[in-house]
């Protein structure tokens, strides 16, 4: 015989509220509350999210808790930092509740017809999204977040688009600290050389404006003096890079706003830049700790994409009533490697 808790009082008027913002009557509104059984599951769960909304500290009793599905929906994990996301998702799922169940959705994120149609034939009840900012993907994200489906982003933040969050580092601050570590290790003029994936990354953007705010501030003698615009992963990005060593010579500084260290520091060591160039890119990867233990590599920024997505789903589990609170903040705090401790990092 299952027995039942004593009835718990809530006042009147506080039963007013939740029935109004649920769009239930009080007489629901008690049932669902004091757990007496005859509703819904979607009806009992407007209710207790109406209630936790009124601060009523309730959390969604197991009767009503149905199976819930989380999309995360990022670049097929062919990259470093990708392997990094899905062994993330993957950690992350082994962590849940059964009733909640990730399911991972590789697309490209510079096709916005690939994201929306995702979106589109997913029957998730949320997503955590990677992709860049273009108008159809913000129309998908708009869509599906109007239809009750709610949306985090990570890494790369598309605000303009009715998202319920972005987790991620603070990029401005990111590529501040670039800017300032390599305008305090540096004492003569020369040239820099800045790697920038493009517009429709606002991440990008961030970083880059960091950077050259931070040089103008330390560095006055120093600005940037080219700017590659481009995936550096891609053939062309990389020769116009090795063009340029070979017909300017080695840059004082060399800074990616993105990832491809391997491919960036195969070409500073092919063109004699090791030990001549300050070079600083982002991600701690299997390249750049390489790298960084053999003094190609100068700082490499960390973003902590492990974190963010367990900040993004914490997001999601609490908005819908799946854990008792949203994370407080879903800014994640970065981490500056370099050679001299890139071995803990190994180590740990």
């Amino acid at each position: 015989m299952r027995m039942r808790e004593p009835t718990r009082k809530t006042k009147p008027s506080r039963l007013d509220d939740v029935a109004r913002l649920a769009g239930v009557g009080i007489a629901t509104v008690d049932r669902v509350l004091n757990e007496r059984g005859g509703v819904k599951p979607e009806t009992a769960r407007k209710v207790l999210l109406a209630a936790q909304q009124l601060h009523l500290a309730r959390r969604l009793p197991n009767p009503y808790r149905r199976s819930l599905r989380i999309a995360v929906i990022y670049p097929p994990p062919v990259t470093q930092f990708f392997r990094r996301v899905n062994e993330a998702v993957l950690q992350i799922a082994s962590t849940l509740d059964r009733e909640v169940t990730l399911h991972r959705i590789f697309a490209d994120p510079d096709s916005p017809t690939e994201v929306a149609a995702q979106f589109q034939n997913s029957t998730a009840d949320a997503f955590v999204l990677y992709a860049s900012e273009m108008p159809k993907t913000v129309e998908a994200v708009r869509r599906a977040s109007d239809g009750g489906r709610p949306v985090v982003t990570f890494v790369n933040d598309i605000p303009d688009s009715g998202r319920l969050a972005h987790t991620g580092i603070d990029n401005h601050a990111a590529g501040r600290t670039a800017g300032y570590f390599a305008a305090r290790m540096t004492s003569e003029p020369g040239s820099v050389v800045v790697l920038y994936r493009g517009p429709e990354y606002r991440v990008h953007q961030q970083r880059l404006r960091g950077f050259e705010t931070a040089l103008a501030q330390h560095a006055p003698r120093l600005a940037v003096s080219a700017l590659i615009e481009g995936p550096i992963e891609r053939a062309h990005i990389l020769h116009t890079f090795g063009r340029y060593l070979i017909e300017k010579g080695p840059p004082l500084i060399v800074y990616s706003t993105g990832g491809g260290s391997g491919e960036l520091g195969s070409e500073l060591a092919k063109s004699n830049c090791v030990g001549k160039t300050l070079f600083i890119g982002h991600e701690l990867t299997d390249q750049s700790r390489d790298l960084l233990a053999r003094g190609i590599m100068t700082l490499a920024i960390d973003q902590n994409p492990e974190l963010q997505l367990r900040v993004a789903i914490d997001t999601i589990l609490g908005e819908l009533g799946y854990i008792g609170s949203i994370p407080a903040s879903t800014i994640v705090p970065f981490t500056v490697f370099s050679p001299e401790n890139v071995g803990s990092a190994l180590s740990g």
